[in-house]
C-alpha cells in the first residue's frame, strides 16, 4: 500500500476479551484469525519500506437505545447512540479510545459476509423492555467486535490522527524527533480540522439528545498531549506555531494548572511581542469549572514561574483584570488572594497596583478586612 492510499480493516471471526488482547496482543489470535494475520505479516515483510503497512488491533463498539413509537407495533426511533473504538498495538499496549468522530472503515470481507452477518450474535445482541411506569417500551442493542486495522506505515502519524486520537498521534510524532516546522505545522493543521469535526458532531448530538450533558462542552485535550505539544514547539523553535497552539489548542486543555511550567517555558523561549497576544486572547474557559477565579489562579501560577519583564507584567495585568471583574465576596474568599497581592506588591508597576487598589477601595469594609490584613503583613516584612 503506497502513501495516500486508504486503510483497511479485517474483522476477526473469533470472540476476544479486552483482557486477552491487552495481555497478548496479536498472540491472542486463534484459528482463521491467526492464519489471516500471519499471511498479512508475511506479505508485509516482503515489500519495500515505502509500501509497508502499520497494523493495529481495534475494538469496535456500537450501542443504540431505541424508544417505541406510540401505538405503532414494532416501530422504534433512536433515543441515543454511542460509538467508540478502543485501540491497541500488536503487542497489546492500550492506546486508549479514539476521538469521537465519524469513521468509515474499508472492511475486507474474505468470508463474503453480509452486513447483518457482520454484527449478528455473538457480536451483537438486543434486549427489549416493556412499559416501566411512565416510560414506554425500549430496545437496547449492543454490537462489539475486534478487527485488525492497517494503513501505510509512511503515513502512520496522519492515519493515527484520523482514526485514533490526537494524543496518540502527537506522541507518535514525538518519538520521531527531531520534527521540523513544516511537519509540525501539517499535523497541527490536521488536528485543528479534526477538532472542528468533533465540535460539529457534538453539535449534531446536542440537537438529538438535549438532556445529555456530555455533549455540552467542546472536546478536551489531555495534560499529556499538551505537554508533548509544548516539547515539540520548544524544539522546533518557531514562534508562529506557538501562537497557533495558544489560539487553537490551549483553550481545550482542561487541567491548565498542570501545564503551567510548560507554558512558562514557551513564554521564556519565544519573543513575547510575537506570542503574547495569542496567549492573552486565548479563550481559557471550556467548562463550568473554569470561571474567572480559575483563569486568575492559572495566570498567577504562570506569572510566578516567570522572571520580571514585559511578559510577567502583561500576564499580571491580565490576572488583575480578572480579579476586578469578580464579585467582591468571591474574590475575598479565593485561596489566591494573598498570592495576588504578593505578586502585585512585589513585581507590578504602579498602574496594576492602582487598578487592584481601586477594587478594594470600593468594597464593603467588612469584606475588605482579609485584604487589609494581607497588605499589613506584607508591609511588616
Amino acid at each position: 500500500m503506497t502513501s495516500g492510499h486508504d486503510s483497511f480493516a479485517l474483522l476477526l471471526a473469533h470472540e476476544y476479551t479486552d483482557r486477552s488482547i491487552a495481555g497478548f496482543g496479536s498472540r491472542a489470535l486463534k484459528g482463521v484469525d491467526r492464519e489471516r494475520f500471519l499471511a498479512l505479516e508475511e506479505a508485509n515483510r516482503s515489500v519495500a519500506a515505502e509500501k509497508k503497512l502499520q497494523f493495529h488491533i481495534a475494538k469496535l463498539h456500537y450501542h443504540v437505545n431505541f424508544y417505541h413509537f406510540g401505538s405503532i407495533l414494532g416501530r422504534y426511533g433512536v433515543e441515543c447512540r454511542e460509538e467508540k473504538v478502543a485501540w491497541y498495538t500488536l503487542g497489546g499496549e492500550s492506546l486508549g479510545l479514539g476521538d469521537e468522530v465519524k469513521l468509515k472503515f474499508n472492511f475486507l470481507n474474505p468470508a463474503m459476509e453480509t452486513q447483518s452477518q457482520f454484527w449478528q450474535k455473538p457480536y451483537g445482541s438486543s434486549d427489549s423492555n416493556g412499559y416501566l411506569g411512565n416510560e414506554g417500551p425500549e430496545k437496547d442493542s449492543v454490537y462489539s467486535r475486534f478487527a485488525i486495522v492497517a494503513w501505510p506505515a509512511v503515513d502512520n502519524v496522519e492515519f493515527t490522527m484520523k482514526f485514533a486520537s490526537l494524543g496518540t498521534a502527537f506522541e507518535t510524532l514525538r518519538v520521531q524527533r527531531p520534527v521540523d516546522t513544516a511537519t509540525l505545522l501539517k499535523f497541527m493543521d490536521l488536528a485543528i480540522t479534526k477538532l472542528a469535526d468533533i465540535d460539529n458532531l457534538l453539535a449534531e448530538r446536542r440537537k438529538l439528545d438535549v438532556w445529555n450533558g456530555s455533549y455540552k462542552f467542546p472536546p478536551l485535550i489531555s495534560t499529556a498531549t499538551c505537554q508533548v505539544l509544548c516539547q515539540l514547539l520548544q524544539e522546533c523553535g518557531n514562534s508562529t506555531l506557538v501562537s497557533v497552539f495558544f489560539s487553537n489548542f490551549f483553550s481545550r486543555v482542561k487541567e491548565k494548572h498542570a501545564v503551567v511550567l510548560d507554558i512558562a517555558k514557551l513564554v521564556r523561549k519565544f519573543a513575547w511581542g510575537v506570542i503574547g497576544k495569542a496567549l492573552l486572547e486565548a479563550p481559557i474557559c471550556v467548562d463550568w469549572n473554569q470561571d474567572d477565579i480559575y483563569v486568575m489562579q492559572t495566570t498567577l501560577a504562570v506569572v510566578r514561574a516567570l522572571e520580571r519583564g514585559q511578559a510577567q507584567q502583561d500576564l499580571l495585568s491580565f490576572a488583575v483584570g480578572k480579579a476586578e471583574s469578580l464579585p467582591d465576596d468571591r474574590l475575598i474568599s479565593s485561596r489566591s488572594l494573598e498570592e495576588l497581592w504578593r505578586l502585585v506588591l512585589s513585581d507590578s508597576d504602579d498602574g496594576i497596583l492602582s487598578t487592584l487598589s481601586r477594587k478594594f477601595e470600593r468594597m464593603n469594609p467588612r469584606l475588605s478586612a482579609p485584604a487589609v490584613e494581607i497588605f499589613s503583613r506584607y508591609l511588616k516584612r
